[in-house]
């Protein structure tokens, strides 16, 4: 349900409550017109307020749902009382009602499902369970019984003037919505400022309809109410806001739950205030006056509640501690132990393996070509893969030893009890990846680079962090090779790569011949295992030659103004058996053949041609080209990009180069140049996948760039996790001061893009704005907009 379309209801709720509101206050008709009016009115408005909650039931999910089932199931029970008291009223004419009458069953139900709606809703913090939100109300609500009972129920029920079952149906209405107000304002505490205007609005419609109850409550025992009192204006309202709430709460996120901090806040301790007060007049009334109806059983009921309330908090915080204990030392997507708990287990391995003369290794694990499985598949599959990766790790081990993820798609292995042959439990990991991982319906074989680096017994210099760049030496040479084995570090090994430093690590670039990612899809290579790798890098040369590669173009889209901010090229092979292939799937070929300059060339003029086309259709589009690891290197790419924009007549300021993160790491000496040559030109340059691993600040300094791309994984979690959120913003804003504009990726939602707008992030792209189109499909759209 659109926007507009809630305001519009709204409005006429608004509009109906304003024409009942002034009919009553007027009473136009007379009295039997006005009685008419406000029986048939309310029941009007509850029969709203259900639809309402009905709505939000329907737009919901999970327990969103069921509380606005719950919500709309005590909203109908209320309007059929209504229903009844006007059958009474209007139809048989009994005025006045009698109390307690059916129409009050329906009445008191509404509380109860209230309670339900609150306790189930989906409030994102968490910290307190809804067990003891209940408790909370319970002790409330019959704290201010007893309060009630020695102020003025006790007198009344001691001379006589109600009947106990009177009495129970007129305690259970202030009482109950005490009880359902305490619930309220307590969720209300504890929510996220994203579901916090639709449990503002609920409460305050439980506000209202508990104050006219209490009122119908008090002017019942007086025998002064009748229907069209100003007290029924209090149940128009209350209904119609918790109408309201069920329409807001379709357009409002849904809430994730997350942990929480505890502290001594007010919602810890508030409902110990009426218990203590209670108490107290306990102390201070006599013992008859304590003694008579229902208060003892109230107070052994009390006292039962406020135990059961202390058991509760003491296991939810020790559960509380447990878990953040726990999060703070695993990986949030696989489950294993995270970078801090490697490298602590790691130097107390190292320390303590000279006195208990037993080894230490470490087994490095880096996925080739993880990126392109984003770029095809989707960020979704990745995060699969990923978890199928660990699982396969966790089961190539040993239970002693500690598998993590380090970041990214970087795994390491810590070695140590009896590590006799550290060598097989290496080659059992690379074992694990002989086997194709199935990811939504797609058989993906992705080949990992693995470093093996021991620290003998006897061995008392090396360090933790030694040993650790040991082992990144070793997948680096792996990476290089590009022959699928374990490479064991020696000391031959070249040490002139960056290796890791406090736990950030300068990530090796892929060579040719390095990465090789297999794509098993609807059997269109398992069919054909035989085809000679040779051929396939001529078939794909000549589709490259022929010009038969289509280029799509992802949306790039501007945070401030919403229109488009560019397009990036990413390119296709329609092959004529297999299908449209994904770049995942003939990558491999590229870098193996040597035919990343013809790509690039054939990329670089395809965009080129594309942005003059929309040019002369009126529409001025960047274009964005990405570049191979072995092309960032290259001196001469400066001169044959500004060979085909001239020879296109297209501006230089149109043509951005994305460069990946990690090979500007890798070897920034020969990039520095490159990067300078093509800004010479005019053509902008940015950093892609910035923060995908681990990030080194110092390069947006360093090198001569124009933009940095957030990746996915740095941006994913903003909208719910704080630290995430700090360190985005922390980057955009340096960004910003160095000069440089932001463009944020893999953008899967309306919240995450929010947040990025909010903390100035000039661009974004992702699935949220626009899959990767043709350019005649792009250049369609461009111009419906």
């Amino acid at each position: 349900m659109t926007v507009r379309r809630i305001l519009s209801i709204i409005g006429l709720g608004v509009i109906a409550g304003v024409v009942f509101t002034v009919w009553l206050l007027a009473g136009w008709g007379g009295d039997s017109v006005v009685r008419a009016v406000d029986d048939l009115g309310l029941v009007g408005f509850a029969v709203f307020g259900a639809g309402c909650a009905m709505v939000g039931a329907w737009h919901g999910r999970g327990r969103q749902r069921v509380s606005w089932v719950a919500m709309a199931v005590g909203l109908t029970s209320w309007s059929i009382g209504e229903t009844i008291w006007s059958y009474y009223e209007l139809w048989q004419g009994r005025s006045p009602v009698p109390f307690p009458s059916l129409a009050d069953a329906g009445f008191l139900l509404l509380p109860v499902g209230a309670g339900v709606a609150l306790v189930l809703l989906p409030t994102g913090h968490t910290a307190a369970s809804r067990t003891r939100l209940v408790l909370d109300g319970f002790i409330v609500g019959g704290s201010m019984f007893v309060l009630s009972w020695v102020s003025v129920l006790e007198d009344i029920y001691r001379i006589g003037g109600i009947g106990p079952f009177e009495l129970a149906v007129s305690i259970a209405y202030p009482v109950g919505d005490i009880v359902i107000l305490t619930i309220a304002i307590l969720v209300l505490s504890r929510d996220r400022a994203a579901q916090r205007l639709t449990l503002a609005l609920a409460t305050a419609g439980i506000v209202l309809m508990g104050l006219a109850d209490s009122a119908y409550v008090y002017l019942i025992a007086h025998d002064d109410y009748v229907s069209g009192d100003l007290i029924d204006l209090g149940w128009m309202a209350g209904l119609l806001i918790l109408g309201f709430a069920g329409l807001v709460s379709t357009w409002e996120p849904h809430a994730d739950p997350i942990i929480t901090r505890t502290s001594l806040r007010p919602r810890n301790w508030l409902p110990y205030i009426p218990v203590s007060v209670a108490a107290g007049i306990a102390l201070w009334q006599s013992a008859p006056y304590m003694r008579s109806g229902p208060v003892p059983a109230v107070a052994a009921a009390l006292v039962l509640a406020v135990l059961v309330r202390q058991f509760v908090v003491v296991r939810e915080d020790r559960r509380l501690l447990v878990t953040v204990a726990e999060q703070a030392v695993r990986d949030p997507l696989t489950g294993l132990a995270n970078r801090v708990l490697f490298l602590d287990r790691l130097d107390r391995a190292v320390a303590l393996r000279a006195r208990l003369t037993r080894p230490v290794a470490i087994v490095l694990v880096d996925l080739d070509d993880f990126k392109l499985i984003n770029d095809s598949l989707g960020h979704a599959a990745g995060d699969a893969l990923l978890v199928r990766v660990s699982e396969r790790l966790l089961g190539a081990v040993r239970s002693v030893d500690t598998v993590s993820r380090l970041g990214g798609d970087e795994f390491a292995i810590l070695v140590e009890e009896g590590c006799g042959h550290p060598g097989l439990i290496a080659h059992r990991v690379a074992e694990a990846f002989d086997t194709a991982f199935r990811i939504d319906g797609t058989d993906l074989r992705i080949r990992p680079s693995i470093g093996l680096a021991v620290l003998p017994a006897e061995d008392t210099d090396t360090s933790s962090e030694r040993l650790l760049k040991q082992a990144d030496i070793a997948m680096y040479s792996a990476k290089r090779a590009g022959d699928g084995r374990v490479h064991t570090f020696t000391a031959d090994m070249p040490l002139a790569q960056p290796g890791l430093h406090l736990g950030l690590r300068s990530r090796a670039s892929r060579s040719p011949g390095s990465d090789r990612l297999v794509v098993l899809d609807a059997g269109s290579i398992a069919t054909d295992p035989e085809t000679p790798a040779a051929l396939r890098a001529r078939q794909l040369r000549d589709a490259i030659d022929q010009g038969r590669l289509v280029v799509h173009y992802q949306p790039t889209i501007d945070l401030r103004s919403g229109h488009l901010a560019g397009a990036e090229a990413l390119v296709r092979w329609p092959h004529p058996q297999r299908g449209l292939l994904y770049p995942a799937e003939f990558l491999d070929v590229v870098r193996d053949h040597g035919l990343t300059t013809l790509l690039t060339q054939f990329v670089l003029e395809t965009a080129i041609s594309d942005a003059v086309t929309w040019k002369s259709r009126g529409y001025s589009v960047p274009v964005t080209i990405n570049v191979f690891a072995n092309e960032v290197r290259d001196v001469t790419l400066p001169t044959r990009v500004s060979r085909a924009l001239a020879q296109h007549d297209l501006a230089a300021s149109t043509l951005t180069v994305d460069i990946t993160e990690k090979h500007l790491q890798a070897d920034p000496d020969l990039v520095a140049p490159v990067l300078q040559g093509l800004r010479e030109l005019g053509v902008r340059v940015a950093i892609d996948d910035f923060g995908a691993e681990t990030t080194h600040l110092p390069l947006l300094e360093e090198l001569p760039i124009d933009a940095v791309k957030l990746d996915r994984t740095l941006i994913a979690p903003i909208a719910h996790d704080p630290q995430a959120a700090a360190i985005t913003r922390s980057i955009i804003d340096l960004a910003h001061t160095l000069g440089l504009s932001t463009v944020a990726e893999g953008v899967e939602d309306a919240a995450t893009a929010t947040v990025l707008s909010s903390y100035g992030c000039d661009a974004a792209q992702g699935h949220y704005f626009g899959t990767p189109v043709a350019s005649s499909q792009l250049l369609d759209k461009l111009t419906r907009t």
